[in-house]
């Protein structure tokens, strides 16, 4: 079983599947854990953040090795083994949801925050630099709009009540039935 986290950057994607991790499963015996920023880094070790990737390679070659990954991550999934992956914010394209979509057993689930929250998220979390960020507000705003159209798209909405409520893979699954 895969479980895919998305939603606009600052939605609070890594702190759930960090908090999932903690909780961890009762039901189920394998689970692993996939940031998708964090394994991009890892995979590219010449680069310290994203912002210093994305400068060097460029946006094309890093939604490139996005999908890449995605693919890889959500090929090695079987019926033994569950996954839980936190997507970047700009991941779920069209064609990285027609990905998922395709892979069985696999739960798309968005963390549907509101812009002004994502927005005062991106500003305290210091400890994360956002390339796109630094194009201003009214740019974040249209490419929140934008991409709201592709994550409506999910199996399952979690507003800011239900994602609180959720502290396990099990209870995250609940959501699903």
């Amino acid at each position: 079983m895969n479980l895919v986290l998305c939603g606009f950057m600052g939605s609070g994607k890594t702190s759930l599947l960090r908090k999932l991790e903690r909780g961890g499963s009762y039901l189920m015996e394998r689970v692993s854990f996939f940031d998708m920023d964090d394994l991009i880094l890892k995979n590219d070790p010449e680069f310290e953040t994203l912002d210093q990737l994305i400068d060097n390679l460029g946006l094309e070659s890093f939604r490139e090795m996005e999908h890449s990954l995605l693919r890889n991550i959500l090929d090695i999934g079987d019926q033994e083994s569950h996954q839980v992956v936190a997507l970047g914010g700009g991941t779920l394209s069209r064609e990285a949801r027609k990905l998922i979509f395709n892979v069985p057993e696999t739960t798309l689930f968005w963390l549907d925050i509101s812009f002004r929250q994502c927005v005062r998220n991106i500003r305290q979390d210091r400890a994360v630099v956002r390339p796109l960020a630094r194009r201003g507000d009214h740019y974040l705003h249209e490419l929140y709009r934008e991409r709201g159209e592709i994550y409506s798209m999910s199996d399952i909405r979690l507003k800011p009540e239900m994602i609180e409520r959720v502290n396990s893979v099990d209870e995250l699954i609940m959501l699903i039935n």
